[in-house]
């Protein structure tokens, strides 16, 4: 099977903060980018950062990322929809972007051209990297215990490093 790489991000929320203050407080949460390979399911690459950010703005740091592992496909969902990104996956790793194309989108040549090589079988393969943030909530505790940032960065990190970890062994038996 061709090698194909899974981008996506989720939230991680603080445990010693009431929900109240969560809604009313956008920095109370981490937010962890990764990268995946389909196949064996480890990370890649992964970067964390406090509070909102967009998706895209982590993006093209990954997909570069990635160009060592020499991908066939690049999936994502529909945030990474944008003519930058599309861009660096075909003419930068040389690799296929998976990525629909959003309702309201501007034309641009790769979105076209992404338009006729879109494969919703290979798409449907982005449920591996929901699939690795259920398991890292599940077993390695979804919130954070930390409350300094710095900290919370390293304790996600640390919770990515620890299922790769989990995960070689698994493949490895």
């Amino acid at each position: 099977m061709w090698l194909l790489m899974v981008l996506d991000s989720v939230a991680t929320m603080q445990t010693n903060i009431t929900q109240k203050y969560a809604i009313t407080n956008e920095n109370t949460y981490t937010k962890s980018h990764i990268a995946i390979d389909v196949d064996s399911r480890l990370i890649l690459y992964s970067q964390t950062v406090r509070g909102p950010k967009h998706d895209t703005t982590f993006a093209i740091t990954s997909i570069r990322s990635l160009k060592k592992h020499k991908p066939k496909y690049v999936i994502a969902d529909k945030a990474y929809d944008t003519e930058k990104i599309r861009e660096c996956i075909n003419k930068e790793i040389k690799a296929s972007d998976q990525i629909p194309l959003k309702s309201n989108f501007r034309h641009g040549w790769y979105r076209r051209l992404s338009q006729k090589t879109f494969n919703k079988e290979i798409y449907s393969l982005r449920n591996n990297v929901e699939s690795v943030f259920s398991v890292i909530k599940r077993k390695l505790n979804g919130n954070n215990k930390s409350k300094s940032t710095r900290l919370q960065n390293k304790e996600t990190r640390l919770k990515t490093t620890i299922y790769n970890i989990l995960q070689s062994i698994k493949i490895e038996k």
